[in-house]
């Protein structure tokens, strides 16, 4: 028998599959039908199968042809009968009206196994700082992909030192702890 981890693992899998192939009722399926969803988009909060439906297929038709969606730094922790993961995701393809490119944007999903079966029941889309700071360059890619001299991706270097760090280097290319980049300071007024 596959343990939880595993098989929530393969319940997000599929659900990045659908994503990617706009496949609404692939992607439903994998929801409870009372599903609260949060996203970067008006009205933030879509409660409920129909709501959430409605949300994907706006998503699914900014985009001509198929969503690229990549998913980095998956961490799930399950029990025998709930579940949450967080991840990052790097959102890209053809926009219909807009600029082409990638975006980052933060995931955490929970979800509830019923009658032997894993469905999302709550998921909260983010967007690390503003829209302009979660575009992703291909450095980011190469960064995510090669590590530095010593084995260890460098956002996984500050995410030793700092909790925030990983985002601040995948979002500013900075981390004053350990030097990554420019030092980035506050003013209050």
């Amino acid at each position: 028998m596959a343990s939880s981890d595993s098989e929530v693992r393969a319940l997000l899998d599929r659900r990045i599959e659908a994503c990617q192939a706009k496949d609404i009722d692939r992607l439903m399926s994998l929801y409870s039908p009372n599903i609260v969803y949060y996203d970067v988009v008006p009205p933030l909060q879509f409660v409920g199968s129909g709501e959430v439906r409605r949300n994907f297929l706006r998503w699914f038709d900014e985009y001509d042809g198929p969503i690229s969606l990549e998913t980095h730094h998956l961490k799930v922790m399950a029990s025998a009968d709930v579940a949450f993961a967080h991840m990052l995701h790097l959102d890209s393809g053809t926009r219909k009206n807009g600029p082409d490119g990638a975006a980052w944007v933060r995931s955490t999903v929970c979800c509830r196994r019923a009658g032997g079966q894993w469905q999302i029941t709550h998921e909260h889309i983010s967007m690390p700082g503003t829209p302009a700071l979660a575009r992703a360059t291909s450095a980011d890619r190469a960064r995510l992909r090669h590590p530095r001299p010593g084995g260890v991706p460098e956002h996984e270097q500050a995410a030793a030192h700092c909790p925030g760090a990983a985002c601040c280097f995948l979002v500013a290319h900075a981390c004053p702890r350990l030097g990554f980049g420019p030092r980035r300071s506050r003013t209050s007024s």
